[in-house]
Formats: C-alpha cells, sequence, structure tokens
C-alpha cells in the first residue's frame, strides 16, 4: 500500500523545503500513482535490458505483480519469440533513435490486443541510459479502421453501379476516386485521373461553369448545382457538387436529351404564345359531366376574351358560356372528353364584357408514355365575322325569297321583320310606311314574340301618325 504523498494543506513553506530529498522521493511517488490511473501500458528499461518501473497495466498484461516485474529482464519477461521480434527496435532506441510499431500481442491468460507501440530513448550527458516503453491498445480504433476500409469498399462498388458518374475530389482538387460512368462523360481514363489535379487534367473546365460551383461549394460547405456543356464528348452534363470532409463530392449525370426536350418545349411555348389561336391547357376529368380546370391560357386567348391568366386559371371553361351557348355541343365536348376523344364543334362563348363571339374549337386529349390521358388541349379560332357574315347572307337571301312570293305587302314585311329580329336578337321590328298623300305613318309590318306584342300593339297602338 503506498503512503499519501499529496502535500497537505497545512504544511508551511518552511516544511516543504526541510527536506528536499523526501519530497522528490515523495512526488515520484506521486507521478508514479498518476501513471498507474493511464490504460496504456508504460515501463522503464535500462541499457542491460531490466526493469526500472512499470505501470499497473503493464504488469497485469503480463501476468506479474510490482515486485515480480521490478529489476526483470526484457526477454525473460516477453519470452524468446517475441524478445526476438523486438530486438532490432530495442538495439535502435538504446543508440538513440526513436521506434514506433504496431504489433498483435497476446498476454499470459490468452487474450490478444493490437497495439501501437513507442520506445523512446532517455538521453542524459549525451549518452542514452535506457528507454521508455509506451504500449498503448488500439484494437478498438483498427476494428474500427476495418469497418471503415470495408464500408469504403462497398461504397467503391456502389458507386461503380450507380447510373450517375461520381469524382471526389481533396481539399487541392486532386481526383481521389472516380467511377466508371463520370470516367466516360468526362472522356477520361479511369485508371489514370486519380492522383491528378483535375484542371490540369481539363484545364477547358477552368472556363466552364462546373469551375465556378466547386469552388464555391469550397468557400461556403454549402450544395452547389450547375448545368454545363462539354465540348469534348458535345454533350449536357448536370454537376451536383456537395461539402465533405476531405474536399467534395460530384455527382455527374448526362442531360442532354432532357436539354434537347427542354429546347423543344421552349420552342412549342414560343409557338402557342404567339400564335393567333386561344390556346387553352386543362386537367383530365375522371367522371361524366366533370369540369376541367383551367391550367394554362395564351396571350391570344387572353385578347380574344378580356380575361387575364390570373383571372381565368384555376376556374372551369364554363365562365365562357352564356345563353347563346349551344348546350348540344357542350354535351358533345363533355362525351368526348370522359371517352378521351378528340372533337370538332363551333360554338357561341361569352367575353368579359359578355359579348358574345364564335369559334371553331378542337378539343384534344393529352397522353403519356403510359398513353394515359393526362390533360386536355383547347384551340379555339375567332370565326365570328365568318358566322356573322353567313347570317347576312342568310337574311339577305331570305327576304329576298320573302319578296318574290305572292302574298300582301304586310305579311311580306312581317316575315322579313321576323328575319331580323332573329339575327339582331331584338325583341321588336316594326315598319312605318308614309301614306300616298305624304299625311301620316302607317304600320305595314311588325313582329315581336307575344308578350311584347300584347302590351305594344292594341288595336289604339298602330293607328296612323299624322305628318
Amino acid at each position: 500500500m503506498k503512503k499519501n504523498i499529496r502535500p497537505s494543506n497545512t504544511e508551511s513553506a518552511e516544511d516543504v523545503l526541510a527536506d528536499p530529498r523526501q519530497r522528490i522521493q515523495e512526488n515520484g511517488d506521486f507521478f508514479m500513482a498518476i501513471i498507474d490511473q493511464f490504460s496504456a501500458m508504460v515501463a522503464y528499461w535500462t541499457r542491460d535490458y531490466r526493469c526500472l518501473f512499470a505501470n499497473r497495466a503493464y504488469a497485469e498484461w503480463f501476468g506479474k505483480t510490482e515486485q515480480e516485474i521490478f529489476l526483470i529482464k526484457i526477454e525473460d519477461l516477453l519470452g524468446e519469440q517475441l524478445f526476438q521480434l523486438q530486438s532490432t527496435r530495442i538495439e535502435g532506441v538504446l543508440s538513440g533513435i526513436p521506434q514506433q510499431f504496431e504489433q498483435v500481442i497476446k498476454s499470459k491468460d490468452g487474450r490478444t490486443k493490437t497495439v501501437k507501440g513507442e520506445y523512446l530513448p532517455d538521453i542524459r550527458d549525451g549518452e542514452t541510459q535506457g528507454f521508455y516503453s509506451l504500449i498503448y491498445d488500439i484494437t478498438s480504433l483498427k476494428a474500427a479502421e476495418k469497418n471503415v476500409i470495408g464500408k469504403s469498399e462497398e461504397m467503391s462498388a456502389v458507386l461503380g453501379r450507380i447510373t450517375d458518374g461520381f469524382i471526389s475530389l481533396d481539399k487541392n482538387d486532386v481526383c481521389t476516386f472516380v467511377n466508371k460512368q463520370a470516367a466516360e462523360m468526362l472522356n477520361a481514363n479511369q485508371q489514370e485521373l486519380p492522383g491528378h489535379q483535375i484542371w490540369e487534367y481539363f484545364p477547358a473546365l477552368k472556363n466552364q461553369k462546373v469551375f465556378e460551383a466547386i469552388r464555391r461549394c469550397q468557400e461556403t460547405a454549402l450544395y452547389q448545382r450547375c448545368v454545363d456543356y462539354f465540348p469534348l464528348k458535345m454533350t449536357w452534363n448536370e454537376f451536383r457538387v456537395f461539402p465533405s470532409e476531405s474536399g467534395v463530392s460530384i455527382f455527374v449525370r448526362d442531360v442532354t436529351v432532357q436539354k434537347e426536350e427542354e429546347n423543344r418545349l421552349r420552342l412549342l411555348e414560343s409557338i402557342i404564345k404567339h400564335t393567333g389561336d386561344a390556346i387553352v391547357i386543362m386537367s383530365d376529368v375522371r367522371q361524366r359531366r366533370e369540369e376541367p380546370m383551367i391550367l394554362y391560357v395564351n396571350e391570344a386567348f387572353e385578347q380574344l376574351t378580356g380575361y387575364s391568366g390570373e383571372e381565368i386559371i384555376g376556374k372551369g371553361p364554363s365562365l365562357l358560356h352564356g345563353p347563346k351557348t349551344d348546350l348540344v355541343q357542350l354535351e358533345r365536348l363533355q362525351e368526348a372528353a370522359f371517352n378521351k376523344e378528340t372533337v370538332k364543334t363551333v360554338l357561341v362563348n361569352y367575353a368579359k364584357s359578355g359579348k358574345p363571339y364564335w369559334v371553331e374549337f378542337s378539343l384534344s386529349p393529352v397522353v403519356n408514355a403510359q398513353q394515359e390521358c393526362t390533360h386536355w388541349i383547347a384551340i379555339q379560332r375567332d370565326v365570328t365575322e365568318r358566322i356573322l357574315q353567313d347570317e347576312r347572307n342568310t337574311l339577305r337571301n331570305s327576304i329576298s325569297k320573302a319578296f318574290t312570293q305572292q302574298g300582301s305587302l304586310p305579311n311580306i314585311l312581317s316575315q322579313s321583320l321576323e328575319k331580323f329580329r332573329i339575327y339582331g336578337d331584338f325583341l321588336l321590328a316594326e315598319i312605318w310606311l308614309r301614306s300616298f298623300d305624304n299625311q301620316a305613318l302607317t304600320i305595314s309590318g311588325y313582329y315581336a314574340d307575344e308578350v311584347v306584342s300584347g302590351k305594344f300593339y292594341s288595336k289604339d297602338s298602330i293607328s296612323p301618325i299624322l305628318l
């Protein structure tokens, strides 16, 4: 049992300095007590290979007591085989050169551990008097390292199988790993690229977006993304750059097809936007008579209807219907939408101002790769002027035909006024003619519906007006 070597709180400075030799001895005991608490194995060996001290962990590993290990010869402690393995290192440290090593050792009770050892020379007055032996247990560390290596190999295998390209760079932009896909995308040698500074290997990339993306990721430790054209392969690549402890990790994806599709869609969007026909894209319908939702309208639609995109998007096309909208044609459109069929018709719609207009209406389904209907596109062409011209021609022909038939003038005029009222959407129409003596105006023909007729055309109301 070691005696208490800690200084007492009641000791004076004079007491401490009274016996310096005793104090030195007590300090030595004090430090030995601390070293005994170390998990590392610590010992001191003389030039003649004898142990002057060893801490508790060292003695217990070899199954020795403090008394048994004191002055024991190193070859007796280690055994012949282990001593032969260490002899070169012992000779080295006794010549003044520190030694480091890793080794698997076995205790007296059969336990094994992986240790990292250091032999440090004790040099005094230019002579090596002995050496310190420091042995650290790194069994857990080696197991973790082995696990990391296994994970790393597993990760490399995974990265080799993914369809995306993958490149890892250290903090100096030196490639540490590249999978087969990235090498092919960048027209590089997979075995040659690792170990090279990427900008030296691909100097042209320094003038492209990916260079700036990698720099920003390194400076901010934030994810970066860019799409860049790679002239060597004439492809478009998407670069996703992630910060890592060792540098950056870069995923590369060939988006050439996607880029070409985007350009094609952009062209189609430009055509749709600037065409003279009104174009509407609507959601699909799942049930009969279900009204689709408007998702997009072009500028021609806004000009035709007076509704802005913000006002109409999210609403149904019934907002454009009114009194003259043909219900039979609406039924055709609903049936076609439910059956996923293309349909064409002519409809009367109503602008925001309430003004009616005629449109030649085409409704077609938009399908995905699985041939499933996802949206509807409606193309509307304003044919109001054409329809009105047709109606004017019809009206002119009808009136001409009426005047070629036999009958009284009032009947002929009334038939003609019926055509006018329907054409102009009037409530009533009248014709007043002068008398032969120019002294009075007399109603010579009229046409109105029954309600208006009963109200305005009593006997007194059609008496001549004297001039």
